[in-house]
């Protein structure tokens, strides 16, 4: 087993700034708000090149599981289950949330069975991540698709996500500014207001309502 250096509060504040990010920009984008998701505690990602992904995170621990088509491991059963091994010394609560949240957007079926088709995976419990991979098969063979998620809320991610999706500044500002007060109250509802709202730029029907719905999944309302 490798031990990871990942940082639990970093790559949560990653996956925040990433799917907030998201969720405005839908309003331009809204053909490619598949990329990001999150269904109570798990945070789905995919490129729509044959990577997909879920992130769980469930109090202490949280678990990440990778599907990349390209991957030699794929329908190869024999190294399928190099991602599987990393959960065989887990506790059995990682167990228990591989199987109850992490796995239900990675299932398929093979051979007349319905299982988790995975090329990577890793997990932590506390600061403690671990995977049967080093962090550069963990990259290879599907865990690339959040390499930026894994910077943080850093310099670096922020021009990422400004790049990525070419934003105004006043865009790149409301951004930082829902993900500080997202973190300052992760449980409570966040309104944005509507000077806030103008400041995305919304530009038709369908990038509304593709930005609202993904801004509620992270508890935030757009006006009507």
């Amino acid at each position: 087993m490798y031990k990871l250096a990942i940082n639990r509060e970093q790559i949560w504040n990653g996956c925040i700034l990433a799917s907030i990010a998201h969720a405005v920009m839908t309003a331009h984008y809204p053909d490619f708000s598949f990329e990001q998701s999150w269904d109570g505690i798990n945070y789905n990602v995919q490129d729509g090149a044959g990577i997909r992904g879920t992130i769980t995170f469930h109090d202490r621990i949280i678990v990440a599981a990778f599907r990349k088509e390209q991957s030699d491991r794929l329908y190869n059963s024999d190294l399928t289950q190099t991602a599987i091994r990393s959960l065989h010394k887990a506790p059995p609560a990682v167990h228990a949330i591989a199987k109850s949240e992490t796995f239900h957007c990675l299932l398929d079926e093979v051979d007349g069975q319905t299982i988790p088709l995975i090329t990577a995976l890793f997990y932590g419990v506390s600061d403690d991540f671990v995977s049967n991979d080093s962090l550069v098969d963990l990259f290879e063979h599907g865990a690339e698709i959040i390499q930026t998620q894994l910077l943080g809320c850093t310099d670096e991610a922020i021009k990422h996500w400004h790049d990525y999706y070419e934003m105004t500044q006043e865009q790149s500002d409301l951004v930082l500014s829902l993900f500080h007060r997202k973190l300052q109250n992760p449980k409570s509802v966040i309104r944005i207001s509507q000077e806030e709202a103008t400041s995305i730029g919304l530009v038709n029907a369908e990038g509304i309502d593709e930005c609202r719905e993904s801004l509620e999944e992270l508890g935030i309302i757009y006006p009507m």
